[in-house]
């Protein structure tokens, strides 16, 4: 990618996380009775299968990140 493309994920409160994509910020809210996502200010959507799977991915990988490189 160009060096000014920026890509970010990360936890920003309890039960939120942002994944930030060249100037996109998509907000994943972890519910009660599901994970729901908003891409810039538009409306939450539920998020389901394939996409689901990747969040579960994403977070997994990026608390055992924080676990090896903070907690060492």
């Amino acid at each position: 990618g160009s060096p000014d493309y920026k890509r970010e994920f990360f936890c920003l409160e309890k039960n939120v996380w942002i994944w930030y994509e060249n100037g996109q910020i998509i907000r994943y809210e972890v519910r009660k009775y599901g994970v729901y996502k908003r891409i810039d200010h538009g409306d939450y959507t539920r998020v389901q299968g394939e996409e689901l799977e990747n969040f579960r991915a994403a977070v997994k990988a990026y608390l055992q990140l924080v676990k090896t490189q903070l907690y060492h």
